[in-house]
Parts: structure tokens; C-alpha cells; sequence
């Protein structure tokens, strides 16, 4: 697989239209493309004028599409899961239908796709993969469910998977409760494993792109600026930023054609030129209105042709590491590439090996590598978009601190 290509933004933005565009485009060109959705709002069927299932079908020649449906999958390659859940719920007094549907839990189509893209890397299947995401919010919970499984695999699993042994025969002799298997606690392994490798396929930028699309609006360039600072957060490389929608890329004049016109124009180059400042460095696609809606290969080619003009869809367009490691002396740092943020919305602490790194309202949790965490944490500076954290002798006290000192609550 060449690449990985993953498009999200504010709901309404059009974001689907151009992950349909660009798979269109890349397909025509003789490349393999698979366009996966884990939108719930299942629109990439209705970009492409068809309907997809949950298994890949060619919508045209080396275009391939896929809706992923989690009840489905649930059902296909989780059974043992689903069948544990249902069980007991039914057994807690819940209606066994009413217990069926709760067993499916929501988000389930998004973390199943991150499952799946490790299997079409391995069995190398596609030689693009084109995801159309979740809206923002959703993205980014999916994006942060790695670093949260891997700490609770790590921790807190190993002890819940020892005291089943020795719990399970005690249970099932005095009560009904049904008690997780072997079998279903060796499928959630599993999925943790796919998932834990979907994170390093998604997080390696030779491998993956993520690319933001917006509209030249106020509040929708608001919540991408956030977007992009928490993706960076988390280590995903973010590469390129699509400006759709515009009636002022339209070919031709429009000024004087109306006044509401020529006032849309004024309002758009007014976020655009913003957009530039904000992002400045990376790479800016504009996408022109299109009078008539984009559905079907045939428009959606087009379309890409408008947006990519004369780059390739599967090139990378730059970027910075996420995160970075160096040392200077006895002192080691960690680095973290932290744009369109403040100094007061970043909360840093330690706990043991783990770093918690808070930005707004997400929070990383980072395994220290040995060669941090046998150190003292010293120091945290946020200075030209980047975190810069400090670790010093051989001390290993779980200690946080800011550019003010330490906190209180931090000690704790």
C-alpha cells in the first residue's frame, strides 16, 4: 500500500465530496483505491450514486467502495464479544432484544476501520486507501482511542485477566452471572493488537496524510485550528488543509454580477487570507463552488482535477514531526509540535512512566521510553508552537512542572 489518506472536518464542510473526489481521481489513474467511510450519516454511497455494503465493491474501474456497518462486523468477527455483552445484559434483567442493540455500542464503525486498515496494509490489497472520517469530533475521539486502550491494556488488563482465572470457577458455582470467557477476552486481545498497529500505520507520516477540510468561515476555521492542534497532539500527521466551497475560485468574474455576491467573495478572501496565517507553511487547496452538485465518477473526477490540479493526490506535502526527541548534555528533552494553542490551555504532569499532556480539552498519555523515564522530569516550556519538556539526572519521582512551578494538585 503506497498510502493512506484521511479527510475530516466540521460537518457540512463537504469533506465527503472530496475524500469521493480524490479516490475518483487517484482510481482513474491507474492506482487501486479503496474509499472507506466510518461517517455514520453514510453519504459516500450517495456521493458515488450507489449503494455500499460492508464489503468492498468496484464502483469503477481500480475504485473500489466501502461502507463499514458495525452491527455487521459485530456479527461477522466479534460474535464472541457481542454474545459475552448480550449475555450479560440479558442477565442484569434487560429484554434479550433490548439487549441485542445495547451490545452494539456507538463508535463501533470507526473502530472497526482502524482495525481493518492494518489487514489491507498486510495483505496489501490497495495501493490507496481514501477514509472519509466522522466529522471532527468524532475523529478525534476515534484518533485518541489508541493511547487510552494501550494504557488500559497495559495496566489495568493484565490484573482483570488474572483475577478472572481465579474468580470465574467461584462465580459460576454461586451465581448465573455469565463471566467473560477465555475466548472472548483473547478477541478483545486482539482487536487491542490491530488496533494498537492501525495507530502506527495512522501515525507514521511516509505511510499516512490527514488532511483538513473546511469552509472560509468564521466558526468553521475555528474548530479546524483546534483540530489541527489536537491531531498534533496525538502524532498525526496533518499535511494539507482544503478550502471548499468557494464562489470566489469560480472561474470568471463575479464581482458585479450582484451585490450578495461580491459580499460573499469579500467574506471568503477575509477567512482565506486568515486560514493562510494561521496555517502558514503548510500546504492550502482552494475548491471552487460547483454550480451543479458533484454525484457520480464522472463530476467527483472532475472535481479532483479542480482541487489537486497539477499535484498528485498521493504525494506528501510536507508537514513537521509531531514529536522528537534530543539531548543536549545530561539533559534529555521531548518536543511536541503544539500549533494554534496558548500557554495556559497546556496542562503538563507525570505519574510513574506515563507524561500527561493536556491541551484544551484532550489529554495524551505518553510511555515514557527507558531513556525518560529513569530520568527527573525538570521543566515544560511552551514557546514558537512547540512543548518543550525536560528530563535531568536519574531520578524517577513522579513530579510535574510548569514554566510557573508546580502545582498543588500536580504533587499529588
Amino acid at each position: 500500500m503506497r498510502r493512506i489518506l484521511v479527510y475530516t472536518g466540521k460537518g457540512g464542510t463537504g469533506k465527503t465530496t472530496i475524500a469521493a473526489a480524490t479516490a475518483a481521481l487517484v482510481a482513474r489513474r491507474g492506482i487501486r483505491t479503496l474509499a472507506i467511510s466510518t461517517d455514520p450519516a453514510h453519504s459516500l454511497g450517495d456521493a458515488y450514486d450507489c449503494k455500499l455494503e460492508d464489503n468492498p465493491i468496484e464502483i469503477a474501474p481500480n475504485l473500489f467502495g466501502r461502507q463499514v456497518e458495525g452491527t455487521a462486523r459485530l456479527e461477522k468477527d466479534w460474535g464472541v464479544i457481542r454474545n459475552q455483552a448480550a449475555a450479560l445484559l440479558d442477565w442484569a434483567g434487560a429484554d434479550s432484544l433490548d439487549a441485542e442493540e445495547l451490545a452494539i455500542l456507538p463508535g463501533l464503525e470507526e473502530l472497526f476501520t482502524l482495525a481493518d486498515l492494518v489487514d489491507y496494509y498486510r495483505k496489501n490489497e490497495y495501493d490507496a486507501v481514501i477514509v472519509d472520517a466522522a466529522p471532527t469530533a468524532e475523529t478525534l475521539r476515534l484518533l485518541a482511542i489508541p493511547e487510552i486502550l494501550r494504557w488500559w491494556m497495559s495496566t489495568v488488563w493484565p490484573v482483570g485477566r488474572g483475577l478472572a482465572k481465579v474468580v470465574r470457577p467461584v462465580v459460576t458455582r454461586v451465581s448465573s452471572m455469565p463471566f467473560a470467557s477465555d475466548e472472548a477476552l483473547d478477541a478483545a486481545e486482539d482487536l487491542y493488537e490491530r488496533i494498537l498497529a492501525a495507530h502506527g500505520l495512522l501515525s507514521d507520516p511516509s505511510i499516512t496524510s490527514v488532511r483538513l477540510v473546511f469552509n472560509a468561515e468564521k466558526v468553521v476555521l475555528a474548530e479546524t485550528r483546534r483540530t489541527y492542534t489536537y491531531l498534533c497532539l496525538f502524532g498525526y500527521p496533518v499535511d494539507a488543509i482544503i478550502a471548499n466551497k468557494l464562489v470566489s475560485s469560480v472561474d470568471g468574474a463575479i464581482s458585479g454580477e450582484s451585490q450578495l455576491l461580491e459580499s460573499l467573495r469579500q467574506r471568503e478572501m477575509r477567512w482565506i487570507e486568515q486560514a493562510k496565517r494561521d496555517f502558514e507553511g503548510m500546504t492550502m487547496l482552494e475548491c471552487p463552488y460547483c454550480p451543479e452538485e458533484p454525484v457520480g465518477v464522472e463530476k467527483l473526477v472532475r472535481l479532483g482535477e479542480n482541487v489537486y490540479r497539477d499535484l498528485d493526490p498521493l504525494a506528501t506535502y510536507g508537514g513537521v514531526d509531531t514529536m522528537e526527541m534530543f539531548a543536549d548534555g545530561n539533559t534529555a528533552f521531548l518536543r511536541i509540535f503544539l500549533p494554534l494553542t496558548k500557554k495556559k490551555d497546556i496542562d503538563v504532569y507525570r505519574k510513574g512512566s506515563e507524561l500527561y499532556v493536556r491541551v484544551g480539552e484532550y489529554t495524551r498519555n505518553i510511555h515514557l521510553p527507558h531513556s525518560l523515564a529513569r530520568r527527573k522530569l525538570e521543566s515544560a516550556r511552551y514557546r514558537d508552537s512547540r512543548l518543550v519538556i525536560a528530563f535531568s539526572g536519574n531520578r524517577t519521582r513522579a513530579e510535574a512542572f510548569s514554566d510557573e512551578g508546580t502545582s498543588q494538585e500536580d504533587r499529588r
